[in-house]
């Protein structure tokens, strides 16, 4: 409105920003600032920001995920069942993991089965100090969605210091109580695991054209009191599978086509 009278009901209303984006500088101004951090980032980037007056003032800045740069890696054809150990089908980007030693598994079935709000709240330290002792070695982690998230029943409660060694992050979406958690796109951590080259795959074990023979990992010995001695009381709920341990002379891959939106982990 051109004044601050306004007679219109509330219900007729809309907010919108047409006069600011067509009116004025302020895209141009955008524009500019946009452009400056792509070239300095090399890849285009978001940003957040607040105006005050006439000021502009950059809040965040991060590099958009999906920008296209990472290599398209095929899924090869003819893995036998037995050693395929998940795929999906759904929010697939490019990437590629060879010899990857260990998978820390956090069952959603054995974790909302814990009713106490501070081991809970402890099984975050025990990923952080995992994630400490495995900073050398190239592993996957895998747990509840959503990793981070302020609400405990919904997942972990880790900061990011306690997956950033981490080569790939997944979040396993099981159906509970006709509920299904939402992955963690758009979100901060979303974004940091994006900059840092973190490999990120939701998993939906519950839906069609999705696998997981967690039997390969629930059947394997649990690792976590060699890594972290201080945690072995969690043994019953983090698993920490060395695949060499557990099947001698091999590693897994794990690959994502984001153009077929096929990904698969498998050993090999």
């Amino acid at each position: 409105p051109f004044s601050t009278r306004v007679t219109a009901p509330a219900r007729s209303l809309a907010l919108t920003f047409d006069r600011l984006l067509s009116q004025g500088d302020f895209p141009k101004k955008v524009h500019t600032i946009l452009k400056r951090l792509e070239e300095a980032y090399r890849v285009p980037v978001d940003i957040e920001f607040a105006v005050e007056d006439e000021t502009l003032f950059i809040l965040q800045c991060r590099p958009l995920g999906g920008s296209g740069h990472t290599a398209r890696v095929p899924i090869p054809s003819g893995i036998p069942a037995g050693d395929q150990v998940f795929a999906a089908n759904r929010y697939i980007s490019n990437g590629n993991l060879r010899d990857v030693r260990y998978v820390v598994l956090i069952d959603p079935r054995d974790y909302h089965q814990i009713d106490s709000v501070d081991r809970r709240l402890e099984l975050a330290r025990t990923v952080g100090r995992i994630n400490d002792a495995l900073q050398d070695e190239t592993f996957i982690l895998m747990g509840p969605g959503r990793w981070g998230s302020q609400d405990i029943r919904l997942g972990v409660q880790v900061t990011y210091a306690d997956i950033c060694n981490a080569a790939a992050l997944i979040e396993i979406a099981r159906t509970s109580d006709g509920y299904t958690p939402e992955p963690s796109f758009g979100t901060h951590f979303f974004q940091d695991l994006t900059e840092d080259g973190i490999l990120y795959l939701p998993l939906y074990p519950d839906e069609d054209g999705q696998l997981f023979n967690e039997e390969v990992l629930l059947n394997s010995p649990n690792s976590l009191a060699e890594l972290s001695p201080k945690d072995e009381a969690h043994a019953d709920v983090v698993r920490v599978i060395d695949i060499q341990r557990a099947h001698p002379g091999r590693t897994l891959t794990f690959t994502m086509d984001g153009e077929l939106q096929q990904a698969l982990c498998y050993l090999r």
